[in-house]
């Protein structure tokens, strides 16, 4: 038969093929059943018809496929929920980090922004500069990141299904998240050093 996945969805396709069971009679033989009715109640029919066949037939499980498939993808489905958890505290622990250095980052330089709207710098001057550099640190750290990313994944291929180490839309995806929270983390102690008096930030 055509290359199939045996033991788990997550495995490549392996070369398969099936012999009669006069040959192999060690093997587990899996039997399989195709009802449009309800299946709670088939059990015990699918029991009964097996032990006529042949009483001696241990029957070890009888459930749906679905609760199969089910219980297959419950371990990848666990780590997958325990990445995004961790990915979500790592954006949550980011952002936190851009808005603290970008509001310290304001707060050092008041005086400065106060000289420059003193020599003629208006409230979108004032938050593009702030913008344009704060972006401009976060760059360097995307550059890093997905430096790192790159190496990393190789490392989690074998946890990834139906998906590439270096699939080019998670990267996309992920840094066009990043850049939005970026900005708006900078945003806000940007807006503060818009709002800034010239005449009390030469004071302080």
């Amino acid at each position: 038969m055509a290359d199939t996945k045996v033991h788990s969805l997550g495995e490549s396709p392996l070369p398969y093929m099936y012999t009669p069971n006069t040959q192999m009679p060690w093997w587990v033989m899996n039997l399989m059943l195709k009802t449009s009715g309800e299946v709670e109640g088939l059990a015990e029919a699918v029991h009964r018809q097996v032990l006529q066949v042949d009483p001696a037939l241990p029957i070890e499980q009888i459930e749906p496929l679905d609760r199969t498939i089910e219980t297959s993808v419950a371990q990848p489905r666990f780590r997958t929920f325990l990445f995004g958890l961790f990915a979500v505290l790592a954006l949550l622990l980011a952002t936190i980090g851009i808005y603290g250095v970008m509001s310290y980052s304001v707060t050092q330089r008041t005086r400065e922004i106060g000289i420059r709207m003193a020599l003629g710098a208006n409230r979108q001057d004032i938050m593009r500069l702030i913008l344009r550099q704060g972006m401009f640190v976060v760059s360097a750290g995307f550059a890093i990141g997905i430096a790192g990313a790159l190496l990393g994944t190789r490392l989690i291929s074998s946890l990834l299904y139906d998906l590439k180490p270096t699939d080019p839309w998670t990267f996309v995806g992920a840094t066009l998240l990043l850049i939005i929270v970026s900005l708006v983390a900078a945003y806000i102690p940007a807006r503060r050093a818009m709002r800034l008096n010239a005449v009390q930030s030469l004071q302080e």
